[in-house]
């Protein structure tokens, strides 16, 4: 489903596979003897047929087909007060575009590493306050789905990196707030903000 995780097996073999969805590198991890592709997929992936590329070792390639089904997220109306974080002024506008360029560099960013993390801890105790995938409707305007997951906490609550990895950027971003994007291997990066205040 849009927004959702594909695992495909992709048999025995000595070394790892490599494998491209939508030309990027994904995941490649092994589980009892076999190894696996790991596929994240968009928000605004619509149903269909879609497809990885693996690359084994003697250089043979396959075509793995997948089918993306549709998933009708929870719509999420917000009253927002500060108005520009809805229509955007022009320097406004200039430092997202910035902004963008960096949060895709460090979201593509595809780290070699023998292993990876996937069990993840929460990053901060509390109550979860919005979920991956919402329709969000900023002061009538319908936006981007939300591609988070909110915790609401007393502000100067701890949060902690949920896994081992590599600090590769952060910054105050226009829309996202304090950020620190975590790479932690192959195809898995994580960003963490700040808890909202209760």
């Amino acid at each position: 489903m849009p927004g959702g995780v594909v695992v495909i097996a992709l048999g025995e073999s000595s070394q790892p596979p490599r494998a491209r969805y939508n030309g990027s590198r994904v995941l490649i991890t092994p589980d009892q003897g076999q190894w696996y592709a790991i596929v994240g997929l968009s928000l605004d992936a619509k149903p269909g047929q879609y497809r990885i590329e693996v690359e084994h070792g003697n250089g043979r390639r396959v075509q793995l087909p997948f089918t993306v089904t549709d998933k009708a997220y929870e719509t999420q109306p917000l009253t927002i007060k500060d108005k520009r974080k809805v229509e955007p002024n022009a320097a406004d506008l200039q430092r997202i575009a910035t902004e963008t360029a960096r949060i895709g560099k460090a979201l593509t960013r595809f780290s070699e590493q023998p292993s990876v993390a996937t069990d993840f801890l929460p990053p901060t105790a509390g109550v979860r306050s919005s979920s991956f995938g919402s329709r969000r409707i900023f002061n009538n305007q319908p936006r981007k789905p939300h591609s988070g997951m909110d915790i609401a906490a007393a502000e100067g609550t701890p949060i902690v990196a949920p896994a081992t990895g590599s600090v590769i950027d952060s910054g105050d971003f226009f829309f996202n707030g304090n950020t620190v994007f975590i790479d932690h291997g192959p195809g898995v990066d994580y960003d963490v903000l700040p808890p909202e205040s209760d």
